[in-house]
Formats: structure tokens, sequence, C-alpha cells
């Protein structure tokens, strides 16, 4: 094979190397085309997995937040119901109409919702009734609630949002079992316990109205016996009158009576509350105690229920704080 001519001429030389040039140049232009194209193609894989990636967790994020609340509804109406029952049994029994006030049935939805979250969730809650099955009733809500979530989730496809719907035939279903005989049952036994506390309150009061109306005569009829004017005994005997009626107000009450006496002390010193709860510059004590007879009966629902165990603390930090 002949080798080929070597230049011969200074502009040959020229040529020669204007020519090598430029084939390095191509060749450099092509190596960099080929790494570009290299480095789109990689973006591109890695934006799709990226998208795909946040498409799942997003689509995995709506399907638990679906899920999530699909066991609160269950949980939150199981509650209501039998609560809502019980005070319809109140009304019934003391000629009130607390269920047929609004702001009564949004008040009890309130509590029931704050203490499901603030118990952790119904995730929570329910795994609490599963361990500890306390009462028939606890294990038989359980048994339900759970029943009826298994088939919300098997009716959704969960790579489907726009599946994330809880039938007709599902709700009806679980509320018509939900609202058994022994839910009655349930709801007669609160029902009594309120009754109860609300006769114990208004037999507590009108005992401390006796008295306050004892001490204040008794104290009226000494002053007016004494003989001889002396400012001296008679203030240390309306000292003594008003000592008692403090030591009678101070008295221990059930723990209606407490709640009542809370709420009026929060209605005095919080202007908002002012025009529901007080008459010019009278205390509507009759509000109040509809507003404690639901909080009340909210208390006896999950302390019958066996889902808390009320106590002092239970009541200031969930039921006050809403």
């Amino acid at each position: 094979m002949p080798y080929p001519a070597k230049p011969t001429s200074k502009r040959d030389m020229i040529k020669l190397r204007i020519n090598e040039q430029q084939a390095r140049e191509r060749e450099q232009a092509a190596i960099k085309e080929a790494k570009d194209k290299e480095d789109r193609k990689k973006s591109a894989i890695m934006e799709s997995v990226f998208t795909n990636r946040e498409y799942q967790t997003s689509r995995y994020r709506k399907y638990t937040a679906f899920t999530e609340q699909a066991k609160d509804k269950l949980l939150e109406h199981a509650i209501f119901t039998l609560a809502s029952k019980a005070l319809q049994k109140v009304d019934e029994n003391q000629g009130t109409h607390l269920m047929e006030n609004s702001n009564n049935i949004a008040a009890l939805h309130s509590m029931i919702y704050q203490f499901i979250h603030e118990s952790g969730g119904s995730s929570a809650v329910l795994a609490e009734m599963r361990m500890h099955g306390r009462t028939y009733y606890l294990t038989e809500t359980y048994k339900l609630i759970e029943g009826t979530f298994k088939k919300i989730v098997e009716s959704v496809d969960k790579d489907n949002p726009d599946s994330f719907q809880i039938s007709g035939e599902i709700t009806d279903g679980f509320k018509n079992a939900i609202n058994s005989e022994d839910t009655d049952i349930m709801s007669e036994a609160i029902s009594d316990r309120v009754v109860a506390a609300i006769s114990q309150f208004i037999e507590d009061n009108a005992k401390d109205k006796e008295a306050i109306v004892a001490a204040l005569t008794a104290t009226k009829d000494k002053i007016d016996s004494m003989e001889d004017e002396n400012k001296a005994i008679e203030e240390s005997y309306s000292r003594l009158g008003k000592r008692y009626i403090t030591e009678v107000r101070a008295r221990k009450h059930g723990l209606f009576n407490e709640m009542v006496n809370l709420i009026a002390k929060d209605v005095i010193k919080n202007k908002e509350l002012h025009e529901s709860y007080m008459n010019g510059a009278s205390i509507d004590v009759g509000k109040i105690v509809d507003k404690v007879t639901v909080m009340y009966g909210f208390l006896e629902t999950v302390n019958t229920m066996r889902l808390a165990k009320v106590t002092p603390e239970f009541i200031k930090t969930r039921i006050f704080d809403m």
C-alpha cells in the first residue's frame, strides 16, 4: 500500500494542520454530543423514576388518609350513636330538648372527635379496645367497626384515588348494626346516671340554698335580739354567718355540680361567653346546666364503654380545654 504523499510546501503543511485540527474538533464534538445524549437519556430516566415515585407516594398518602378517615368516622359514629341515644332518653325524662339543639349536637361531635384524636387516633383507640375488651358491648363494637372497615378497604382500588368513597350500602349497614338492642340497653344505663347526677345537683343546691337562708335568718334574729347596740358583737355574728355561708358553698358536691361551677366561673371571666350564658348581670344557670348535661353524657358514654377512665385530670385536660 503506498504511503500518503507528504506535503512538499509550506502551504501544504499549513493546510494539513488545519485539516487535522478540524478532524480533532469534529471528533471532540461527536464525543460531546454522544455524552450529552447519554446524559439526557439518564436525566429522562431519573426524572421518570422520581415522577413515578412522587406519584406513588402521593397515591399512597391519599389511600392512607382515606383509610384513616374512614376508620375515624366509624368510631365517631359508634360513640355518637350511643351518647345521643342516652341524651335523647334524658330529654324524655327531664322534658328538655337537648338533642333538638344543633349547638349541642355539634358540641357532642366535637368532644368525640377531640377525644379520639387526643387518644392517638381511631387506630390507637381500637387497638386498646381489642387488647382490653373490658365489656361485651366494647368487644362487639370493636368487631363491627373492624368488619365494616375491612369491607370499605375491599371495596376500593388503592391504586385509584377516584374510587376512595364509602358506598351507601356499607354506610347504611353499619348504622343499622350499631343502632342495636345492645345500644338501647347501654344508652338506658347512661341516661339513668345522667338523670341521677342532675337530680343530685338540684337536691344539693336546694339544700345549700336552704342552709344559707337559715344562716342569714339566724344571724339577723341574733342581732335583732340583742338588747344593747354593741357593734363589735354584731360584726362578730355577721362574720360567723358569712363564714358559714362560705363553708356551705365550698362543700364537696358531685361531679355534675363541680362542672357547673367551673363553667359558671369561666363565663364570668370570659366576656365572649356573656352573650350565650348571661341574662344582663345574671348567669343563665339553665343554659349552663344544659351544656354540662351534654358534656356529662359524653363522659358517662366513654366511661360506660370503658374507653377511658374518667378522672378529675381527664375532665380538666380533655373536657374543659375543648
